[in-house]
């Protein structure tokens, strides 16, 4: 699938899931849209190969020095779905498992483009150097969960309604149903998972803002 395939069915995700926690009436038929809309798809083209990267090391498809760490506390496969090299996941079941990562990292970073504005973004984001923002992103995924929990409050907590929204209906009902994933606790684990992924995606998401920042600075 192309880029501009995948931006557009993330976008109608994050439409949907808005539209379950809030009333954004009009809102995304109107021209303030549209132009927030531009930016945030040219941010999002641009972290293409970051997040190419990022989901590699989560489905063990490649080693990254970047995400070395990231790989042994989050590789999805080995540490959530037990998986050794000798038993992979079918083909079939690992791109359905491969685009469930990926639509929770884009959709983090999604409702951070569209949420939080930042003057410095579209003014200075085609500037930035994008291996210096993987580089100091990677280093701070592992403490998404420390780092995001104030941000999301700051952001009336929007995020955190979007994903639960998200994860009922598209991630649960997945790994549930075509991962057998039984039990509470095992679950738990699964939510919270996803939960660090999507806030992972938002976290990219400030990276990039700071440094558009730091180039206006």
């Amino acid at each position: 699938m192309q880029f501009n395939e995948k931006f557009e069915a993330m976008e109608v995700i994050y439409q949907e899931m808005c539209q379950k926690v809030t009333n954004p009436k009009n809102f995304f038929f109107t021209e303030k849209y549209m132009k927030l809309r531009q930016t945030v798809q040219a941010v999002c083209l641009k972290t293409e190969k970051i997040f190419n990267n990022y989901i590699d090391v989560l489905m063990d498809d490649a080693e990254q020095d970047e995400f070395k760490q990231v790989k042994l506390y989050m590789c999805y496969p080995v540490r959530y779905l037990k998986r050794k090299k000798d038993k992979p996941l079918s083909d079939e079941k690992k791109a359905a498992v491969r685009l469930k990562l990926e639509q929770t990292a884009a959709l983090g970073l999604m409702v951070h483009l569209f949420l939080v504005a930042e003057p410095a973004r579209e003014k200075g984001f085609a500037k930035i150097d994008m291996t210096k923002v993987e580089k100091e992103w990677a280093s701070r995924i592992l403490r998404t969960d420390k780092v995001m929990k104030q941000y999301n409050i700051g952001v009336r907590k929007m995020p955190g309604k979007i994903f639960d929204a998200f994860y009922k209906e598209h991630i649960e009902p997945f790994i549930t149903g075509e991962l057998n994933i039984k039990g509470l606790l095992t679950k738990k684990r699964h939510y919270d998972f996803f939960h660090k992924l999507f806030f992972s995606g938002a976290l990219l998401g400030l990276e990039i803002d700071f440094a558009a920042r730091m180039l206006q600075d």
